[in-house]
């Protein structure tokens, strides 16, 4: 596998996940909770050694993300002009990025590049990447897609979720 390396400083990942991650204290924002699972769920996860305890707590940290961004999206907790908005666009990055680490790479360990994992996946048959999309999809789609997104919170944080958000769309195409 090819890696650029960047300075954890300048990492947008670290940089802006964990910013999202520590606006709200535990407990006290379902949509922030519901990220929070959503990055547990990912770093519970070893590429190389994928231990059933280590997937099963992956699983249930997914599950629980999951539960927590339909509450949210169920009692209409996300507003597309506030950053509950970005937390939900970050949550489902992080829960399709789990799923293509976890359950397309090693089944295509020759093929050690997410994003030709991502597109055996889809070409398997395997759609259960597209239940990690569906709630960041349907925050951006609500507001009438990725420009008007933008044009209510248009932020570098933001700027960077949508990008990263549409490329993984693109390639579920």
């Amino acid at each position: 596998m090819n890696a650029i390396s960047v300075p954890p400083a300048e990492n947008p990942w670290i940089l802006n996940f964990a910013a999202l991650a520590t606006i709200q204290p535990h407990s006290t924002s379902v949509i922030h909770d519901g990220f929070r699972y959503a990055l547990l769920s990912l770093a519970s996860i070893d590429k190389e050694h994928a231990k059933s305890e280590t997937v099963e707590l992956s699983k249930s940290f997914k599950t629980q993300a999951l539960n927590l961004m339909q509450v949210a999206t169920d009692a209409d907790l996300i507003d597309s002009a506030k950053i509950e908005a970005d937390i939900a666009v970050a949550a489902s990055i992080a829960l399709f990025m789990r799923d293509v680490s976890l359950e397309v790479l090693p089944r295509r360990r020759s093929q050690f590049n997410p994003n030709i994992a991502f597109c055996l996946q889809k070409f398997d048959g395997d759609e259960s990447w597209e239940i990690s999309l569906t709630c960041g999809d349907s925050v951006i789609k609500r507001s009438g897609g990725p420009k008007p997104f933008l044009d209510l919170r248009d932020t570098p944080t933001r700027r960077f979720l949508v990008e990263q958000l549409v490329c993984l769309e693109i390639l579920g195409q």
